[in-house]
């Protein structure tokens, strides 16, 4: 298709999106904006605006919605939770893995810019649910929303956490993002982002 003329969009391929795609992501910044965002709003507005921009349809498109800078996502539900209640409401419900009361909870801790439609973020909480762990996958952007997720009804629910964050986890000051982690009791790793390795590369390296 890209040789052939079709437009062909590349993002998030680490380096590749020039070799993949033929479409200069630079004229049209939208294109990553609703996909970043995620959620059913920018879904739509993204389909609207590739049907107006390359195939020449008379639709109207609206403007990419930000994602809000602390919330729950999960790999199945196109839109956000902003509390916890919501979240587990849903998680309950929905027809893919369960939440179970009696089985472990990992929280996942991302900053609130990462993509929610990031395949790192849907990896994490497909290969915890295949271990039988609920999941509760938040953004945030300051560190008092880890346990406003974390910590319901004044206990937390959580019974480890993974940080993906490559950083401080409060860079402004490092003690209060401590003293949030010692509030929810529970042991933290701090993951590893391998983008150019696969994981027994970087064992072996």
């Amino acid at each position: 298709p890209k040789e052939a003329g079709v437009p062909v969009i590349s993002i998030h391929s680490e380096g590749y999106d020039d070799l993949l795609g033929n479409v200069e992501i630079e004229d049209h910044p939208d294109i990553e904006e609703y996909w970043n965002y995620g959620g059913t709003a920018n879904m739509e507005g993204l389909y609207s605006y590739l049907e107006r921009t390359f195939l020449g349809l008379d639709v109207p498109v609206s403007a990419p919605v930000p994602t809000p800078r602390a919330y729950i996502c999960h790999p199945d539900s196109p839109d956000l939770f902003l509390n916890t209640t919501s979240y587990l409401q849903w998680y309950r419900n929905h027809s893919g893995h369960r939440y179970d009361e009696g089985a472990p909870t990992i929280g996942v801790m991302n900053l609130a810019g990462d993509p929610v439609t990031s395949s790192m973020r849907s990896a994490i909480v497909r290969a915890l649910e295949s271990k039988g762990a609920n999941v509760i996958d938040i953004g945030f952007e300051n560190t008092s929303a880890i346990n406003e997720f974390f910590i319901l009804n004044g206990s937390t629910i959580v019974d480890a956490a993974i940080l993906t964050k490559p950083f401080r986890l409060n860079y402004g000051d490092p003690e209060e993002g401590i003293e949030d982690l010692e509030a929810l009791k529970v042991p933290v790793l701090n993951a590893m982002k391998l983008w150019y390795q696969t994981p027994e590369e970087w064992r072996n390296s």
